[in-house]
């Protein structure tokens, strides 16, 4: 938190999805060390053709009371294309120029000027892994002329984070005050004071505690959405003590939630990876990342009736 009230500063908030990264975000945005700082928030959308500098523009586009009464530059002129919605505060278009790279120059620096008259802003871009490439150049800018009064917060997946990725937010300018906080799953005893806090009970005792672990592997998405799923299904069951007892758990199906994202990673997955993903889902059985890892694939096993890929000896 002191690092994003030091402008120029960057945070960058590492961790897979459903680990509480826009939570964190979101709980840092109303922490009274940030009162009298203008937060301006966009994020990035896994669409097939992202539009350039979209999140950027998510956050400036309702900016114009903000800037009513800012001194920008003319150089600001050169946003009126992309930022139609700020034209009554922006200055005069300027003259066309021939050359694509000086254009985009010129845009980035109006974009550098207008958050500096913001000032004091912090600008909070998330999912940067699904940015487009303008926007990790303008991040890229951004960070090497480090306006005095502006901080970053960039959150992003460590596995589909590119190298561009991170070498924008691993190299900012000397001046910029720069953390990376990469989060990492609960353990067994967060896991319960989680349960506890989203059932507002107290009583949640810890071998029930150790079984949600079990079940969630410490993802903080999976226990949120595996609790709702519980309670939908009448599956958790308060006692007199104020303690909870649990039912059928090993019945329910993965919650919904969970599902999606695990079919969206899964999928994205190069096509060995993705067969041996599919083939350790049908074993049903805890099976650990190090020895998936040494699964690789060979023409000479054989194959389970009904996969096109399966690659666990002796199938």
């Amino acid at each position: 938190m002191s690092t994003v009230t030091r402008p120029p500063a960057v945070v960058v908030v590492e961790g897979e999805a459903g680990i509480g990264k826009t939570r964190l975000v979101t709980e840092m945005a109303v922490h009274p060390e940030l009162a009298g700082r203008l937060l301006l928030t966009g994020a990035c959308r896994r669409i097939r053709e992202p539009f350039p500098l979209g999140p950027v523009v998510e956050a400036l586009r309702g900016t114009g009371a903000a800037l009513a009464t800012a001194a920008l530059s003319p150089v600001a002129g050169a946003l009126r294309g992309l930022l139609p919605e700020l034209t009554a505060v922006l200055p005069p278009a300027l003259e066309p120029l021939d050359d694509r790279a000086a254009e985009r120059h010129r845009l980035f620096r109006g974009l550098a000027d207008v958050l500096d008259a913001l000032g004091p802003a912090v600008l909070i871009v998330e999912d940067l892994h699904w940015a487009d490439d303008q926007t990790i150049e303008f991040l890229g800018y951004l960070l090497a002329v480090a306006p005095a009064s502006v901080s970053l917060v960039l959150t992003y997946r460590g596995e589909e984070a590119t190298a561009g990725i991170r070498e924008v937010t691993g190299r900012p300018a000397d001046s910029v005050v720069r953390e990376h906080l990469v989060l990492e799953p609960l353990d067994a005893e967060q896991t319960r004071a989680l349960a506890a806090s989203i059932l507002q009970e107290e009583g949640i005792t810890t071998e029930f505690g150790t079984h949600l672990y079990t079940l969630s592997s410490g993802l903080p998405l999976a226990l949120q959405e595996l609790l709702a799923l519980l309670r939908s299904r009448g599956a958790l069951i308060r006692l007199r003590g104020g303690r909870w007892a649990r039912r059928a758990l090993e019945e329910l199906d993965v919650p919904p939630g969970v599902r999606d994202s695990v079919r969206e990673r899964v999928a994205r997955l190069p096509e060995e990876a993705r067969a041996v993903a599919e083939a350790a889902a049908v074993l049903q059985v805890p099976v650990a990342v190090p020895a998936l890892r040494r699964w690789p694939a060979s023409p000479g096993r054989r194959r389970w009736p009904g996969w096109t890929n399966c690659w666990w000896p002796g199938c």
